[in-house]
């Protein structure tokens, strides 16, 4: 899923590195890494690090309930949001193998009421080429996120959307195809996602901290997830009857770097199979997108839901698989992902400083309050004071809040936003990902 509660926080972009042989872990510098991130409350987590099925590295931090101070540990289970959903386009090419579907089979053939479902074929669906509106960005997905749906329910929310361009004329990501996707699987099968999901996947691979799970059940040591403003605020529960194929899964570390070491060794789909999901249109396969790493690429899925943050990735040319899920972000999951790997590579990494910023007076924050719009930024953006503490907040998203690295420029870590303030001007110069948009208050 996208993430629901910030969605301004970009899909991973890593640096480039040069790939060198691996050499012995340095444990003891990576566990000096996450302490530090817990330490300063910076966010809680688990991460694992495995190649040619042998585990070389995990670890937790934080908590997974911070009401109760319960800290999770290498069998918590949590949310992996959209990497759900290189598990369906696994599944979808097990029913292809088959003969259950074909990649050319149109969605009329299962769901004809949707427009332009004579167009729109499985490929669409499974690339975010199908034009269909991505149900969970619609103004109204807040309301009914945490309630149970009926498939009948979730059908007439997901045609409720306009068309947003024709089938293949460009990527444009969007839950609703692969909501879609799982309830075809269901159709084809005439059996429950979830069952599939055990029979073809969990079972065979032996994931027994993987599930698909309508509820945070806590009394399964499963995490929470949460959102920091002044401190951290546990985040709303979407219901997975709504997430479906798209985010429903709950996993560990080391299980979701096992399904993707299964999947590339070839062990749930065929040779061809996987060649077809990792060829890439727009930077997108089936289930699968390709991150720049070493001028060359790890490929993978990243995952946002409610207040979890995830991210795995398997490098081809070696077969490590390495997987960061978040509960709890304030520091980057990108950054966290990049350590791991560096750790691995042997490339210089850094322990996280929290100690780098400043309180600014009051006063001064007072001058950057109010609401910031450009012609060139589809969003407006509304800077407020919070308790002393100023916190932005997107149109139609949730507010979040920022760190002052001086007098005037501020940081939102978990999305890697800058926000640089010139109060004589009124005007807000906001950085991300290599881009800066000027925006004036009004």
């Amino acid at each position: 899923m996208n993430n629901l509660s910030i969605k301004i926080v970009l899909l991973l972009t890593l640096f480039s590195a040069q790939f060198l042989n691996a050499q012995e872990i340095n444990r003891d510098k990576l566990d000096k890494f996450f302490s530090a991130i817990e330490e300063n409350n910076e966010g809680s987590g688990s991460v694992a690090i495995m190649k040619d099925g042998k585990l070389l590295y995990q670890n937790t931090y934080g908590f997974k309930n911070y009401e109760d101070s319960l800290r999770p540990t290498v069998n918590t289970q949590f949310r992996i949001g959209s990497i759900t959903k290189t598990f369906t386009a696994s599944l979808i090419m097990m029913a292809v193998e088959e003969g259950e579907l074909e990649l050319n089979n149109k969605l009329s053939t299962y769901y004809p009421d949707f427009e332009n479902s004579d167009s729109i074929t499985i490929t669409h669906l499974l690339q975010h080429r199908s034009g269909l509106y991505n149900f969970t960005n619609s103004p109204f997905f807040a309301t009914y996120m945490t309630q149970e749906k009926t498939k009948e329910e979730m059908l007439t929310i997901l045609q409720s959307g306009e068309i947003q361009f024709q089938p293949g004329e460009k990527y444009e990501y969007s839950n609703t195809g692969y909501v879609l996707l799982s309830f075809i699987l269901e159709d084809v099968y005439n059996q429950p996602f979830e069952e599939l999901l055990n029979e073809k996947i969990i079972e065979p691979l032996n994931l027994e901290r993987t599930a698909f799970e309508k509820t945070i059940n806590l009394n399964d040591d499963e995490a929470l997830s949460y959102i920091k403003t002044t401190e951290w605020i546990k985040a709303p529960v979407t219901n997975m009857s709504i997430t479906m194929g798209a985010g429903a899964i709950s996993s560990t570390a080391a299980e979701t770097c096992k399904f993707f070491e299964h999947l590339f060794s070839g062990k749930l789909v065929s040779e061809n199979s996987l060649a077809k999901m990792t060829a890439m249109t727009d930077n997108y396969g089936y289930g699968l997108f390709s991150m720049p790493y070493n001028n060359d690429f790890v490929i993978g899925h990243t995952g946002g839901i409610d207040g979890f943050q995830a991210v795995s990735c398997y490098n081809p040319d070696d077969g490590l698989s390495v997987t960061v899920l978040c509960n709890a972000v304030s520091f980057s999951r990108n950054e966290i992902l990049l350590g791991l790997l560096n750790a691995y590579y042997n490339k210089p990494y850094e322990i996280p400083d929290f100690k780098a910023t400043v309180n600014v007076p009051e006063e001064t924050l007072k001058a950057y309050v109010g609401l910031y719009t450009s012609e060139s930024f589809p969003l407006d953006i509304e800077i407020k004071l919070v308790e002393g503490l100023l916190q932005a907040q997107a149109t139609g998203q949730s507010a979040f809040p920022l760190t002052a690295t001086d007098d005037s420029t501020f940081v939102f870590k978990p999305a890697g936003i800058k926000m640089i303030f010139d109060s004589p001007k009124n005007e807000l110069k906001l950085e991300q990902a290599g881009r800066a948009f000027t925006l004036t208050k009004e």
